[in-house]
């Protein structure tokens, strides 16, 4: 399943579980991989965000807030929640109308926007990002790292 994802989507995915155990809970959600993929500020992902004009410790600040810890956490237990798999299941969908053969943290991002009802949809829409405009960031971005590519060769 993980041989589609980029290094850093595969990173975003395992520091989920950090996420998770750091604010106690039981299971890695949704909402712990969408504060891993503010961890890394050169990614893709975080890029279309910093172009929507949201920090990624603005958006932290939001989802820690709206988080409720738990005490009952037991990392070598933890799984995924249905919602996490949901946004993994549109992420998937995003690479595919975006044409990719792989699964990016721009991927992620798109899922989670994409996966109503999500703790990160919610503070994504709240600060004004929907999926449409995040995107068009998306397919700016890639253009752009396509172009700079090619200036290279």
């Amino acid at each position: 399943m993980w041989g589609r994802f980029t290094e850093r989507a595969r990173v975003a995915v395992w520091r989920a579980k950090d996420e998770a155990t750091s604010l106690g809970a039981g299971a890695i959600g949704a909402e712990h991989l969408f504060l891993a993929l503010l961890h890394d500020p050169e990614s893709v992902a975080s890029r279309a965000l910093q172009e929507c004009a949201v920090t990624a410790d603005t958006l932290r600040k939001e989802v820690l807030a709206r988080v409720k810890p738990s005490a009952n956490a037991s990392p070598e237990e933890m799984h995924f929640t249905p919602r996490f798999k949901h946004v993994l299941e549109c992420a998937y969908q995003a690479a595919w109308d975006l044409n990719n053969n792989y699964i990016g943290t721009e991927h992620l991002l798109l899922g989670t926007l994409k996966s109503e009802g999500s703790l990160g949809a919610m503070v994504l829409r709240d600060a004004g990002i929907e999926y449409a405009a995040a995107l068009e960031r998306v397919r700016n971005l890639r253009d752009s790292l396509a172009q700079q590519s090619s200036d290279g060769d």
